[in-house]
């Protein structure tokens, strides 16, 4: 592991001092990726673990996946969660592993770690406060969609038949309380934010950064319901589209990347068809 010594020499009062200090590269250093293979666990839905494995390949990272458990397959996958959860530290997934580190959970806190470490945070203070809000609009937007939308293992009979569900894909009023925001509100906050960042068609000066990362995952998302959710957002669909066509996001679009398999679609729409035209 590489280290550095440094010497330093002081005189006070006829007296002098001579202080060595060494450090070494480890996974505590700001910059410095620990080396050898990360391992990420999660499920094969497109939810919390896309946007891990998007910033892993963009970050040019050494790094495998498992779904659960190790030849686990989609018959299997609740039996294996019911062995696997009791190990977790937080009884959930995504899950990281790296080498030197005690396993770290949670998305975003994952995120921020491959941010620190592989220089995914932004160049410069500006593209650090705005990779932190994106990322936090994601997940704004993800936790919408888990109130309100039928995923593959719920199909939230109850929230569709009570008009939640369409309400989301229908609600343009910017003045509502934020959980009853509709999606075109998301978008349009994006759309300005777009604007206001200067960047050209990305974000940030990359494109890549953790919090652009997550934002994409959660717009993929939105686009995998609705093909069209972008129409009226012409920077966010640009930024969309040109994210997709990286090769490092084509990657995981594709196969799931370094994760054995894909990954499915997780939010589905209400009753197999297309949520209403927002207004």
């Amino acid at each position: 592991m590489p280290t550095t010594t440094t010497t330093t020499t002081t005189t006070a009062g006829g007296a002098t001092t001579t202080t060595t200090t060494t450090t070494s590269s480890s996974a505590t250093e700001e910059g410095v990726p620990p080396a050898g293979k990360w391992h990420i666990n999660y499920f094969p839905v497109w939810a919390k673990g896309p946007a891990i494995a998007l910033a892993l390949d963009h970050a040019g990272v050494d790094w495998e996946g498992v779904h659960v458990k190790e030849g686990g397959t989609m018959e299997t996958l609740l039996e294996d969660w019911t062995e696997v959860k009791p190990t977790t530290a937080w009884g959930e997934l995504p899950v990281l592993t790296v080498p030197g580190l005690s396993p770290i959970a949670h998305e975003l806190t994952i995120l921020n770690y491959i941010g620190r470490k592989c220089g995914l945070e932004g160049k410069d203070d500006s593209e650090y406060t705005i990779c932190g809000q994106l990322m936090q609009m994601g997940e704004d937007v993800y936790n919408a969609l888990v109130r309100v939308q039928p995923t593959s293992f719920d199909p939230k009979t109850e929230i569709v038949a009570a008009g939640k569900t369409a309400a989301f894909w229908s609600n343009s009023d910017e003045t509502k309380h934020n959980l009853e925001q509709g999606v075109a509100v998301y978008l349009s906050h994006l759309e300005r934010f777009h604007g206001a960042c200067d960047n050209g068609v990305a974000y940030t000066s990359s494109g890549n950064t953790v919090g652009e990362c997550k934002l994409f995952a959660m717009l993929h998302a939105l686009k995998l319901i609705k093909d069209d959710v972008f129409a009226g957002f012409p920077k966010v669909e640009t930024f969309y589209s040109q994210f997709a066509a990286m090769p490092a996001s084509k990657a995981v679009l594709d196969d799931g990347s370094q994760f054995p398999s894909g990954f499915l679609q997780y939010f589905l729409s209400s009753s197999g068809s297309p949520p209403p035209e927002p207004n």
